[in-house]
């Protein structure tokens, strides 16, 4: 069974850091890159956490992308 409450929080945090790395690509000169990557990869790894909690897998408190795309792959749908 799908925990769509969790995923939604997740999903919502992710979307934030996506909108945050937007606003900077868009708006600051000279451009922060390190901080505009910083909100992308912490988007990405949110992402990844929403899949693992709308199938109700155990999130890993990982900042490690390929950590969790590797859990995302073994979890079972």
């Amino acid at each position: 069974m799908a925990d769509y409450e969790e995923a939604k929080i997740w999903i919502n945090l992710a979307e934030r850091d996506f909108s945050i790395a937007s606003h900077l690509y868009d708006t600051f000169v000279p451009m922060p890159v390190e901080t505009i990557c910083f909100h992308c990869q912490q988007s990405i790894e949110k992402a990844q956490k929403t899949v693992l909690a709308y199938y109700e897998a155990d999130i890993p408190k990982t900042h490690n992308i390929r950590t969790l795309a590797a859990k995302s792959i073994r979890t079972k749908y």
